[in-house]
């Protein structure tokens, strides 16, 4: 998981870091199949940023604290669970 976690990290916001144990776990099941899905949250404590990456044209690096975080996350998965964080707004 940590490896899948930094690949992300590193694709959609540009940076790399250590990972921690799961703050979120999500499970959910379409309403149109009876597929489900687990989503995990996890920390990462950031050790370097990157000025270029391969997502910047797509997408933003925002800092957030972990209260703002959690709260951005719970709203995403209630509106729509397949929203990347930066549904918040």
């Amino acid at each position: 998981m940590d490896e899948a976690a930094m690949r992300q990290a590193t694709l959609k916001p540009g940076v790399v870091g250590e990972t921690g144990m799961p703050l979120v776990v999500l499970h959910s099941t379409a309403a149109t199949t009876t597929q489900s899905t687990r989503a995990e949250q996890l920390p990462l404590r950031v050790t370097a940023e990157f000025d270029q990456w391969p997502e910047m044209d797509a997408r933003r690096r925002e800092w957030v604290s972990p209260a703002q975080a959690a709260e951005a996350i719970a709203w995403c998965h209630h509106t729509s669970r397949r929203k990347p964080l930066t549904c918040s707004g």
